[in-house]
């Protein structure tokens, strides 16, 4: 008798007696004593990490990835403008699911060579871990949202906590994959798998920085307006040309109202309004709801204007510093945190090329 085999069937050929030769066809015995030692069952693989939801652990992997980098970019961003330094706890709260789920993959690795008595164990160990992480990381995406919350009230929000809350929350979701779907489907690298992992991570970066950017822009409210030349002087004024009524009664005074190349801007409660100066319509604006501008400044020919902006909360104590074109309100450049991190107040010099700030001093 002659046969040959494969994993799954094998095949044997009855010799030929001269009147009938058949074929049989049998499935190899799935008793334990046909199996290698130390090799768990398909059954036992499908009950403890069933292979079927393979592409959801992928997704899960996609997010995980993603959380972590948003959260790394996050925290090495400069120090957050309403604060002295980086909320620590949520940091410490992210390295710990990262350790969790670095346990949970590591015991997920043996199963499938894991003794038949040790599958369960180490697949309620992995589930455990998966859990624990996305717990975890639940609570440190609450606590840094909360933060977020409170620099949205302030009307200051740089990138570094959106950044970071929005990792977080990805790495809730990743964890949480992976503790619903067991550790087979952590254990399966198929090539499709990956790719797929590869792709969420890809696209939920790119949607974790937009929230970032939408989250930080969220506060401001800013028209432009098309570039103008510059208005040529005029003699001594004869009449009142036009009045203009600041949005909630404030006070002007000289400090708070600077020449532009084609009109006038000035600084009401939280931000710039810049007026045409024939017309004394408006030209263009940036307001940041919730916070308050404090100081305005304008270079010698009116082609710039710098304001800074304090946080409204009064326990924050950040700032931003914004530089603007005269004639249109475009954006120059825009400064959160960094030289205004700690004061309160400047002393704003502007040359039509190069601005400066400096603290303001109590004889200033």
């Amino acid at each position: 008798m002659t046969s040959r085999g494969t994993a799954a069937t094998r095949w044997h050929t009855a010799p030929s007696c001269g009147v009938n030769q058949g074929v049989t066809v049998s499935r190899p015995p799935t008793s334990s004593s046909d199996r290698e030692p130390g090799q768990a069952t398909d059954a036992q693989l499908t009950a403890t990490g069933p292979r079927r939801p393979a592409l959801l652990a992928a997704v899960g992997t996609g997010l995980v990835a993603a959380g972590l980098a948003l959260s790394v970019a996050g925290w090495l961003e400069p120090v957050e403008p309403g604060r002295d330094e980086f909320p620590w706890p949520a940091v410490a709260g992210a390295a710990v699911v990262v350790l969790a789920l670095v346990v949970a993959l590591v015991l997920s690795v043996p199963m499938r060579r894991a003794p038949e008595h040790d599958v369960r164990l180490l697949a309620r160990l992995c589930r455990r871990w998966s859990i624990v992480a996305a717990v975890i990381a639940a609570c440190c995406a609450a606590y840094a949202w909360w933060q977020v919350l409170t620099e949205l009230d302030g009307g200051l929000v740089a990138p570094a906590l959106p950044l970071y809350a929005a990792g977080v929350t990805l790495l809730t979701v990743g964890c949480a994959l992976f503790a619903v779907n067991g550790p087979g489907a952590v254990a399966a690298r198929p090539i499709a798998a990956w790719s797929l992992a590869l792709l969420t991570a890809l696209a939920a970066g790119a949607a974790g920085v937009a929230a970032a950017v939408v989250v930080q822009r969220a506060p401001i409210d800013a028209t432009t307006a098309a570039p103008a030349e510059p208005v040529a002087p005029v003699g001594a004024p004869e009449q009142v040309a036009w009045q203009w009524d600041t949005p909630n009664g404030e006070q002007l005074s000289w400090e708070t109202v600077v020449s532009t190349a084609n009109g006038v801007a000035i600084l009401v409660d939280d931000g710039v309004v810049a007026l045409d100066a024939e017309t004394g319509e408006e030209l263009w604006h940036y307001r940041v709801s919730g916070a308050e501008a404090r100081d305005i400044s304008a270079s010698p020919s009116g082609a710039w204007v710098m304001a800074t902006f304090a946080s409204g909360n009064d326990s924050e104590g950040g700032q931003r510093l914004v530089a603007f074109h005269g004639d249109s309100g475009e954006l120059g450049f825009d400064d959160v945190g960094g030289l205004g991190a700690s004061y309160r107040s400047y002393n704003l010099d502007l040359t039509d090329h190069v601005p400066s700030a400096a603290r303001r001093t109590t004889a200033g």
